[in-house]
C-alpha cells in the first residue's frame, strides 16, 4: 500500500503520472491540474486525519464524504492512481547556503543517459566594488547534490573573467564527500574562459571548491583555543559584515612581526596558513 506520507514526491512529479482522467471530469485534462486542484496540501492532511492512508482506503470514500473532505468525487479515481504510482526521483540540485558558499546555477541539463551538465558563474565578491571599480571575484563553493552514480559536468562559464585568471592554468577543481578529506579533480579544464570538470560522484552529495575552505566556525574556535592559552585576544575592528577583526599577540621582546590572513573577503582558504 502507498502511504499518504508519500504525496509530496508523487504530487511533485504529478506530470509524470500516466492515468486516463474518468468520465466527467471536464477540463480536468492533465495531471498539472489534478495537482493544482485536486492535491493540494490541506486535502492530503484532511485524507491523513481521516486515516485514509492507502489506496482501497481511499476508493472506499464516499461521493459526500469525498466532497465533505474538500476533494471533488470525480477526482477520486485520478487520487487512488496517483497514490498507486511509483515516486519518482528527484532532479539534481545546487546550493551555496551555506558558510563561504559561492555559486550562482545558470542551467542544470539533465540527460535521459544519468548525464547531467551544471551550467554555473561564480558570484562576485560582496564590497569589492566600491574600493577600486572592480567587481573580484575568484572563490566558489558548493554542493551538488542527487548526483550519485550520475555522469556530471559542470561548467563555470564566467571563469576567464576573475581577478586572477592565470591562476585557472593547470588548476585542478578540490571535492569532498564530508567536508573534511578533500581531493583533487584530475579531469578539470580550463579553456576558452571557462572552468570545467567531469565525475561520476559515489555518493548522494559532494562538495566542490576553489580550494578546501577555512570555515569560520573552526576559526572561532582557533581564536578561544590560543587567546585562552598561548597569547592575548583582542578585538581591533569589524569588518564590513559585521564580523569582528581578531587580534592575537604572542610572546614579547624589540622584535616585532605582524602577519595577517583572509584580508580579502573571497580567500576562505587563506586562514589555513
Amino acid at each position: 500500500m502507498a502511504a499518504l506520507s508519500r504525496f509530496p514526491a508523487m504530487v511533485a512529479n504529478s506530470r509524470e503520472v500516466a492515468w486516463a482522467p474518468p468520465a466527467g471530469t471536464g477540463k480536468l485534462q492533465t495531471q498539472a491540474q489534478l495537482r493544482d486542484a485536486a492535491l493540494a496540501p490541506a486535502v492530503l492532511q484532511v485524507l491523513e486525519a481521516r486515516g485514509c492512508n492507502d489506496v482501497d482506503a481511499v476508493k472506499r470514500l464516499s461521493s459526500a464524504t469525498l466532497e465533505q473532505m474538500g476533494v471533488p468525487p470525480r477526482y477520486r479515481d485520478a487520487l487512488a492512481a496517483a497514490l498507486s504510482a511509483p515516486a519518482l526521483p528527484r532532479p539534481p540540485s545546487i546550493s551555496a547556503a551555506f558558510d563561504s558558499g559561492n555559486i550562482e546555477v545558470k542551467d542544470v541539463a539533465c540527460g535521459t543517459d544519468d548525464a547531467h551538465t551544471f551550467t554555473l558563474k561564480i558570484r562576485p565578491d560582496a564590497y569589492t566594488h566600491g574600493t577600486d571599480k572592480t567587481a573580484h571575484f575568484q572563490w566558489f563553493h558548493f554542493r551538488a547534490s542527487g548526483v550519485r552514480g550520475k555522469k556530471c559536468t559542470f561548467v563555470l562559464e564566467n571563469a576567464g573573467d576573475a581577478s586572477y585568471p592565470e591562476g585557472w592554468e593547470d588548476y585542478k577543481t578540490v571535492a569532498s564527500y564530508d567536508r573534511e578529506d578533500w581531493f583533487r579533480i584530475a579531469a578539470t579544464e580550463y579553456e576558452g574562459g571557462k572552468l570545467s570538470w567531469t565525475l561520476t560522484p559515489e555518493r548522494d552529495s559532494i562538495w566542490f571548491a576553489y580550494f578546501a575552505p577555512y570555515s569560520w566556525e573552526r576559526h572561532e574556535r582557533l581564536v578561544a583555543e590560543l587567546g585562552a592559552g598561548l597569547g592575548t585576544h583582542t578585538s581591533i575592528g569589524e569588518t564590513l559584515e559585521g564580523r569582528p577583526l581578531d587580534l592575537l599577540t604572542f610572546g614579547d621582546g624589540p622584535l616585532q612581526i605582524w602577519a595577517t590572513a583572509r584580508q580579502h573577503p573571497g580567500e576562505s582558504m587563506a586562514a589555513t596558513g
